[in-house]
């Protein structure tokens, strides 16, 4: 009987070794995918890191951690793209320029102040203007249409007829907008009678 209980103790003891030295193996495995700095699908990692604020020079930036490293590349973060380099630093915009570019693989990309890759837009780099596409690559600006405009202090519309900037009383799919000599949709104002919204639609005042 003492015997059988002895045999019985001993295996418990050599399961709980078992586990024991599994454990720090698997512990070590996570570690590992972390610290390669990419995200991998299906681990505990869940495409998820932090925030964290790093003193460049003068300035602070935001970098990103992904477990024990630093994101490099493109990542996708909340929705937008960023690109961060292989020390780990944000393309960002300078204080100098309105914005940031970037070559990366033969395009050129813009970046914000807070690193959002930009797309879809005009990038006002006084005196030029350039347009970036949905992808956010350098490319020619459309002939006709809406155009967003973005620079530093905030975003406007434009629209385009044939391969020019719309500009004065312009009559659009029913409604009337104004357009500044720049080419700027006008909002927020009052002109000839007529009262301008956020939306940029003017209607009697």
């Amino acid at each position: 009987m003492k015997t059988m209980k002895l045999t019985k103790i001993i295996a418990n003891l050599l399961l709980a070794s078992s586990l024991i030295t599994l454990m720090p193996l698997e512990a070590q495995a996570e570690t590992v995918s972390k610290q390669s700095g990419k995200v991998i699908e299906n681990t505990k990692s869940d495409k998820k890191g932090e925030w964290i604020s790093v003193k460049n020079s003068y300035t602070y930036n935001r970098w990103y951690r992904i477990g024990d490293s630093w994101a490099t590349g493109w990542q996708k973060i909340d929705g937008n793209w960023y690109y961060f380099n292989s020390d780990g630093s944000p393309a960002v915009a300078t204080p100098e320029r309105g914005s940031s570019w970037k070559q990366i693989d033969g395009k050129w990309y813009s970046f914000g102040a807070n690193g959002i890759m930009k797309s879809n837009s005009i990038i006002v780099d006084y005196p030029d203007e350039y347009y970036v596409g949905a992808d956010g690559a350098l490319t020619q600006m459309p002939t006709s249409g809406w155009v967003k405009k973005q620079n530093a202090l905030f975003d406007n519309w434009r629209y385009r007829i044939d391969n020019a900037w719309a500009k004065g009383w312009q009559l659009i799919d029913g409604k009337w907008y104004y357009f500044y000599v720049s080419g700027d949709m006008m909002t927020n104002c009052t002109k000839d009678g007529y009262r301008a919204g956020e939306d940029g639609v003017c209607v009697p005042v």
